[in-house]
């Protein structure tokens, strides 16, 4: 694959999820000042798929490597600290330390779509 298709795949996969998960942050502060419940399915099956080292397709593993490297940077495992969203995520118990988290990924999804776009366009 040429550089371009790579970073083209890695822009993409990183908008998708970054969209998923802001979108997610949009709804459970809505709801919260609404009481309402808030819609987490599909925040649960992206955790559960990066977080499961049985998923060998290329988009989740890129993405399962750059929650690894923001983990391993706070010594703590990637997985089990995941799952630990999910179980929030799952029982509606997201505290403002695992709305936090999710900001912190959320800003490593920026971060590697916006560097697979300067790549796309040559800037770097």
């Amino acid at each position: 694959m040429s550089n371009i298709g790579l970073n083209t795949n890695i822009y993409h996969s990183t908008r998708i999820y970054l969209d998923l998960l802001n979108n997610f942050l949009v709804d459970f502060n809505y709801a919260k000042e609404t009481g309402n419940n808030y819609k987490n399915e599909e925040v649960i099956k992206f955790f559960n798929r990066v977080s499961d080292s049985s998923y060998i397709d290329p988009e989740t593993q890129i993405l399962r490597s750059f929650f690894n490297r923001f983990y391993q940077t706070k010594k703590k495992s990637a997985e089990s600290e995941i799952k630990k969203l999910i179980g929030k995520v799952e029982k509606e118990n997201l505290d403002n330390n695992a709305i936090q988290e999710i900001e912190e990924l959320i800003e490593i999804l920026k971060y590697e779509c916006s560097q697979s776009y300067a790549r796309m366009k040559g800037i770097r």
